[in-house]
């Protein structure tokens, strides 16, 4: 397991469909969901191309789209898939909601979320973009001492971890010392 951690917030200049997407929602919002995307890509494409990451998890996600930004960079034999752990179940709703105006725009197809009701936020999202299969998943944990488990850990091939506590060096022994 790789783990990626990111302490700054510049804004997303990766290329390919996700430049497209970030560049769809100039708002103050839509630049914060795409933060960071370039020093995301820019350390997987580092790694050899039998390396990559191909399943992504995204510690206390909110409704930050870059990581969306690495399926440009993985395996191209794989499907993409994301999971982003969250204490907010309402950021289902607005990652929806920035999916949703991704695909009328255009910047991905196929497009599916579940539940697909008026009860709940969706959790789970299918789609395509530049030909790649992607799949995203929220998993909701109210309880902040629950963002990280092993099962996520134990099906990830990348961990990314930012500033959420607001303490970068926190946040890296929470990882530390979960690994332990």
């Amino acid at each position: 397991v790789l783990v990626l951690a990111l302490f700054s917030a510049q804004p997303a200049a990766a290329g390919g469909w996700f430049t497209s997407l970030a560049a769809s929602d100039s708002s103050p919002k839509g630049q914060h969901r795409t933060r960071n995307a370039q020093a995301m890509v820019d350390a997987v494409a580092a790694l050899p191309a039998e390396d990559r990451p191909s399943r992504i998890l995204y510690l206390a996600s909110g409704a930050h789209l870059a990581p969306l930004a690495l399926c440009e960079v993985a395996p191209a034999d794989q499907p993409c898939h994301l999971v982003f752990t969250e204490v907010d179940a309402e950021v289902g709703t607005e990652i929806h909601d920035a999916l949703a105006a991704a695909a009328r725009a255009g910047r991905i197809a196929d497009l599916e979320s579940a539940p697909d009701g008026e009860d709940a936020p969706p959790t789970s999202w299918t789609f395509t973009a530049a030909d790649r299969s992607i799949g995203l998943e929220l998993r909701v944990r109210p309880e902040a001492d629950n963002l990280i488990i092993a099962e996520d850990l134990r099906d990830a091939d990348l961990v990314i971890n930012h500033d959420w506590s607001g303490e970068p060096l926190g946040n890296l022994r929470v990882i530390d010392e979960f690994l332990e």
